[in-house]
Parts: C-alpha cells; structure tokens; sequence
C-alpha cells in the first residue's frame, strides 16, 4: 500500500508564515476610501499566498507531498462594494506562480472549508454563503490553473432533527450547483447523525468523491474501501482524513492513499508519522530537542 502524508493550513515548522491572515472590518471601515481598502485586503492576500509558496517550497524539501490550501487567503470576500473577482485578478501572476509551483511538483492540494460552511442548512442565509464560498475557492482554483482533480471539501451538515428534510435541502442544493462546480467538490461529513455509509451512497448518486475521518469511532473497513472507491473515476488516490496514528491500520484494505493529518501540529506530526523527525533537527538546528 502506498500513503502520503499532510496537513492543513499554517506550519508548525515555519514561523511567522500565516496562510489566513486577514483584516477586520471594524479597522477597514476606517479607510475612507474603497481603493484603499481593498490595497489593504491585496496587501494581505499577496502575503498569504507567498506563505503559501513557503510551506511548499519547504514540504518538498521534507518530502510532504499532501497539502490543505488556507480557505481564507483572501479575507473578506463579501465586503460591501468590495468587487471580488478585480481583487483576485490583481494578483493573477501570484496565484499563477504558486498553481505552476504545485503541479511542476506534483503536490496533492485540496481547498478544506470550515465545518460551519454546509449544504443543507435551514438558514437561507447561511446557504447561499456557503454557495458563494465554494465559487469563490473555485475562481482561486482556476487563477491558478488547477483542474478538478483539485477539490473544495465541503461538510454536508446535520440532520436538524429531521433526516428527511435535511437530505432533501441537501439534493435540492446539489442538483441547482452549476456542473462545474459540483465537479470541484469531495464531500465530507462531521455530524454523527449521518453515517459514513448513507453519506457514500449519496455521494455515489452525484458522482461526487467522499472525505473520511478513518479514526472516528463509528468507522468500519466497509465504509473505508467505499469511500475509498468513490474516489476511483477521479483517477488520484483516495484521500482519508486522521487525528491519531492508530487509525491508519484501518487502510489496510487501501491500495493508495493520500492521507490529511488533523491534529494541531500539522507538519510535525506528518514527520513524525513519516518517521523522518530527526529531519526537523537538521534542517532548524535545534540541538538536543526530542519528541
């Protein structure tokens, strides 16, 4: 079996690297003017997407070939009067830099959204957010020429007391997505509510791969090779998520495998699960320091 291994987001490793720094609106209503404004919001998003560059630039030098993009390298998308497809085309060339430098290495990058961004929530409001921010990650994606082996993961949402109704806001919602964006999406699901089972028969009905916690408690080898398959059309491994190594036995079944750590130290514990911890020391210089 083959598996790789990431993280999401920010590095543990490199400091003062952030990938989702932002600005507040209470310190952007002060500017008294929208150029201003959104040179702000610009300078910001360059920064992220340079850090971006960094973290990769030293994955590969640590052989981390999996990676979550930040979902927030650009802060504040719905800003009022804020013309959000100007504001990403003004940094086209970094975007584009940073797409080349992905594929030119053959990294495995996903957009992960937060889990209060969903597909059936009983919030109008909150849905049509949630619509705007998958379109919003796919207009990145394309800045930076990424195709749709590249995915927006999305969780689908809870049941909300009622299972039926729940599912038929989700269907009703991926049914009126644009094609190309349904294209982009893995699904994921966080709420016990669902299991991993129902979530991949559905996922199979749209033809959309499914993202797995493989550690949850609820987790079975059945639910693991069919999430596993759902991922077979997109021709690219299988992508798990885990929070402990004790559940990476569990993939056994699993021919390939590329795998997103979710614990809070992120390139560390891909090192140490690599085996490849003494690389920190070598690289950072950091004497008689053990884990």
């Amino acid at each position: 079996m083959n598996m790789r291994f990431g993280f999401l987001g920010n590095s543990k490793i490199l400091k003062d690297c952030s990938t989702n720094k932002t600005v507040s609106v209470e310190v952007l209503s002060k500017q008294d003017d929208i150029d201003k404004k959104i040179n702000r919001l610009r300078k910001v998003a360059k920064d992220n997407i340079l850090n971006t560059l960094k973290i990769l630039e030293n994955n590969k030098a640590l052989g981390i070939n999996v990676y979550g993009l930040s979902s927030k390298l650009f802060p504040l998308p719905n800003y009022p009067d804020l013309e959000y497809f100007k504001y990403i085309d003004s940094l086209k060339n970094e975007l584009l830099e940073l797409g080349n430098y992905i594929k030119e290495n053959n990294f495995r990058v996903n957009i992960h959204l937060e889990n209060t961004i969903i597909l059936n929530s009983i919030s109008d409001k909150v849905l049509q957010d949630a619509i705007k921010d998958i379109k919003y990650q796919n207009v990145l994606l394309n800045y930076m020429g990424l195709d749709e082996k590249y995915k927006i993961i999305i969780n689908v949402g809870g049941a909300y007391r009622n299972k039926v109704d729940a599912m038929e806001r989700f269907y009703e919602t991926l049914t009126n997505l644009p094609k190309n964006l349904k294209k982009r999406l893995a699904l994921k699901n966080d709420d016990n509510t669902l299991s991993p089972n129902f979530m991949i028969k559905i996922c199979n009905q749209f033809s959309i791969p499914f993202f797995l916690n493989i550690d949850d408690k609820n987790i079975d080898s059945e639910a693991i090779i069919k999430s596993a398959k759902s991922w077979e059309k997109e021709d690219i491994p299988a992508l798990f998520g885990l929070r402990s190594n004790s559940g990476i036995a569990k993939l056994n079944g699993v021919n390939n495998a590329d795998i997103i750590l979710g614990n809070a130290d992120k390139d560390l514990s891909v090192l140490r699960l690599m085996g490849k911890i003494w690389l920190y020391s070598i690289f950072y210089f950091i004497p008689n320091k053990t884990y």
